[in-house]
């Protein structure tokens, strides 16, 4: 194989390798997914992180990259990337705030046990 061949091969592979590791990294949610069309609720939690109710008993906490700080004064705007509706990983969820246009990205997309949702304040359980 010509070494410029090589090299391109060898790069291709090296990212294939790598994809895999960032798309399960930390903040994976286990592989519970949801559809956006059954989230009932919603509450933030300060500038940084949202809670959803899904199907009235699922909870799903939303940890935002950087504080979304016009969220607590405007509409949030939840849409999927891949425009099927399907939620499994926050990397799937594009979030704006609806009158500032400002983008809350997605860090991490955790589904609460039942103790978990128990012990939230009520003011910020959905």
């Amino acid at each position: 194989m010509p070494r410029p061949l090589a090299f391109l091969v060898g790069a291709a592979s090296a990212l294939v390798l790598a994809f895999p590791v960032a798309w399960a990294a930390p903040g994976d949610n286990g592989g519970a997914c949801f559809r956006l069309s059954d989230i009932g609720g919603s509450k933030l939690d300060g500038p940084s992180k949202l809670y959803v109710r899904v199907n009235g008993r699922r909870v799903f906490r939303i940890d935002f990259e950087n504080p979304c700080d016009t969220a607590d004064a405007y509409s949030l705007v939840l849409h999927p990337v891949s425009n099927n509706g399907m939620v499994c990983k926050a990397i799937e969820l594009d979030v704006h705030v609806r009158d500032t246009h400002e983008a809350c990205v997605p860090k991490t997309l955790t589904e609460l046990t039942p103790d978990e949702v128990a012990a939230l304040p009520a003011k910020v359980r959905p």
